[in-house]
C-alpha cells in the first residue's frame, strides 16, 4: 500500500474530518469510562487503609478492613507510591459486594484513565480542527 500526499484542501479537509472522528470516538470513551467510575464512587464505602509491604513485590499494597470487619488486601493501580510510603495511611473507597474491587481515594488514583483519554481526546479534536482549516500543512507534508 502506497502512502500518496495529498496536500489539497479536500485532502485537509478528509484529513481533518478523520482526526475529529477519531477525537470524537475517544471523547465518548472518556465519558463512558467517566460514568462508569462516578457510578462506583457514588455507591462505593469509604474506609481507612495502610500501605503495607508485600513479600516479593517491589511496590507497596494497601490493607484496610471493611464494614464488617474483613481485612483486604489490595494493589493501587499506577506507580504513585513506592517502598518510602509503607506505613502511611490512605482513604480507600470500595464496592460493598467486592472488596477487593478497592481504589485510594485520590484524583490520581480514582480518575487517571478519565483524564489521560480525555486530554488525548481534546488534542485529537483541536489538530483535526486545525488539519480541517488548513493550519497543519505543514505536519502532513513531513510523512513524504
Amino acid at each position: 500500500m502506497q502512502f500518496s500526499k495529498d496536500l489539497t484542501p479536500a485532502g485537509n479537509r478528509r484529513m481533518g474530518k478523520f482526526v475529529i472522528v477519531l477525537g470524537v470516538l475517544a471523547l465518548l470513551v472518556s465519558f463512558w469510562l467517566g460514568a462508569h467510575k462516578l457510578l462506583f464512587y457514588v455507591s462505593s464505602l469509604e474506609a481507612q487503609g495502610t500501605l503495607r509491604a508485600v513479600k516479593g513485590e517491589t511496590l507497596p499494597a494497601v490493607e484496610f478492613r471493611t464494614i464488617d470487619g474483613k481485612t483486604v488486601l489490595f494493589e493501587p493501580e499506577g506507580r504513585g507510591y513506592d517502598s518510602a510510603y509503607i506505613g502511611k495511611r490512605v482513604d480507600v473507597v470500595y464496592s460493598e459486594t467486592q472488596p477487593e474491587h478497592a481504589y485510594i481515594n485520590s484524583v490520581t488514583q480514582l480518575w487517571r484513565a478519565q483524564l489521560i483519554s480525555g486530554y488525548f481526546s481534546v488534542a485529537l479534536l483541536l489538530a483535526g480542527y486545525l488539519t480541517l482549516r488548513g493550519h497543519l500543512e505543514w505536519w502532513r507534508s513531513s510523512f513524504g
